[in-house]
């Protein structure tokens, strides 16, 4: 009996496998184009399928990532500033229309915000319908109204009294004699 010693491995790579191409042999080699016409036939249709594929993979690449969407993207942010800013800038002028009508400012906040609601709902968001709609709202709440806007006079400082009891005054307080 005698043994095998070749590798088994080595015998497998030696061997063709089925499904490769044998290397072509002088009668199987494909026909070389002979004339100019005939191989600039063949570079338009291999460029012609390049570019069925480059649309293919360009509109593959389009449906995952939407380019043209991307510039829109600040467009729609800025717009989206743009409205927080106007909104920003209509509570201002609300709360600066309370304070002049004399709301105190306490509340003048919440009053701006309701005469911002109620002007945005009769679709008259300026400045004379936020002046309505605060003036609507100080005729359901005139507890809102500060007291010196409805003509109460708050004393501030001392009496009126003048210069001449000043002495008196303190000779009193320090039990001095008048004199």
């Amino acid at each position: 009996m005698a043994e095998d010693t070749t590798n088994p491995v080595e015998n497998e790579e030696s061997k063709p496998e089925a499904g490769a191409a044998n290397p072509p042999a002088e009668n199987d080699a494909p026909t070389l184009p002979q004339t100019q016409e005939e191989l600039d036939a063949i570079i338009e249709a291999r460029v012609a399928r390049e570019r069925r594929n480059a649309a293919k993979k360009t509109k593959g690449a389009a449906a995952e990532q939407p380019t043209a969407a991307q510039p829109e993207a600040p467009a729609d942010n800025s717009a989206a500033q743009l409205e927080q800013v106007q909104a920003q800038l209509w509570e201002a002028k609300a709360q600066a229309g309370a304070m002049q009508l004399g709301i105190k400012p306490e509340v003048a906040q919440d009053a701006a915000y309701l005469a911002l609601r109620q002007a945005t709902a009769k679709d008259e968001l300026d400045e004379a319908g936020i002046k309505d709609a605060l003036s609507d709202l100080l005729k359901r709440h005139p507890e809102w109204k500060t007291a010196s806007s409805s003509g109460f006079r708050q004393k501030v400082g001392a009496d009126g009294t003048g210069q001449e009891n000043k002495q008196a005054d303190l000779d009193e307080l320090f039990d001095l004699p008048k004199g």
